[in-house]
C-alpha cells in the first residue's frame, strides 16, 4: 500500500465536519473557547494521482473540488490537520462569499437552536 493510499483510506473512512469562523474587518478568525458551529462535509474521491488526489466535497447546497498534495514529508496526523484546516477554508469562504454572513452570525448567536431541532425530530 502506498503512503497516498493510505492517507486517502484515512479520508474516506471519516466523517467530516467543517467549523464556521467569524469574519471581522475582513479577517477570519477561530473560537478558540466555547461553542463553535459547524456542518457536515461528504467527500468522495474523483481523482488519484502520483502523491495526490481529487476529492469532491458536498455541504449544504454547495459542491466543491479539491485537489490535495499528500507529500510523504508529512505525518499523517500533518497531514489531515491541513485536510481539516482546508475544509474550514473552503467551507468558510463559500458561505461568506455567497452572502451568509448572516447566517453565520445568527448560528454563533444561538448556538443549540439547531441541535436542539435535530433531537426532536430524530425522536418522533
Amino acid at each position: 500500500m502506498l503512503y497516498r493510499d493510505f492517507i486517502l483510506e484515512q479520508i474516506l473512512n471519516e466523517k467530516h465536519k467543517a467549523w464556521f469562523f467569524r469574519k471581522r474587518e475582513g479577517e477570519y478568525f477561530e473560537v478558540v473557547l466555547g461553542y463553535a458551529p459547524s456542518i457536515n462535509v461528504k467527500v468522495k474521491l474523483l481523482e488519484v494521482f502520483s502523491r495526490s488526489f481529487k476529492l469532491k466535497l458536498s455541504f449544504d447546497c454547495y459542491i466543491s473540488e479539491l485537489l490535495f498534495f499528500a507529500p510523504t514529508t508529512q505525518s499523517p496526523d500533518q497531514l489531515m490537520e491541513r485536510f481539516q484546516n482546508k475544509l474550514n477554508e473552503i467551507v468558510n469562504e463559500t458561505f461568506y462569499n455567497n452572502g451568509r454572513e448572516e447566517e453565520i452570525n445568527e448560528k454563533f448567536k444561538n448556538p443549540f437552536k439547531n441541535e436542539n431541532q435535530l433531537v426532536q425530530n430524530n425522536r418522533t
